[in-house]
């Protein structure tokens, strides 16, 4: 992931990611990161969460079009 600064973006707050597209790669967690629960399922853009700020992962329900478990990290 060298080029993670052409195609990866921070987030903030609390966002919600398809546990089977979730990636940690050096401190940090890469997948489909939506801030908004109804839009995780069918959103694919590569998003990164730095895994020291993370305060809480939790399992919030899973993808009615796919089944996917879906969580949500809370983070700063």
């Amino acid at each position: 992931m060298s080029n993670e600064k052409n195609v990866s973006k921070p987030l903030l707050f609390t966002n919600y990611v398809r546990k089977s597209l979730l990636r940690e790669h050096k401190g940090k967690y890469y997948g489909n990161w939506s801030p908004n629960i109804d839009q995780v399922c069918v959103f694919i853009e590569n998003f990164y969460i730095e895994k020291k700020k993370v305060i809480k992962i939790e399992s919030v329900g899973n993808c009615e079009n796919n089944g996917d478990e879906i969580l949500m990290f809370t983070h700063h």
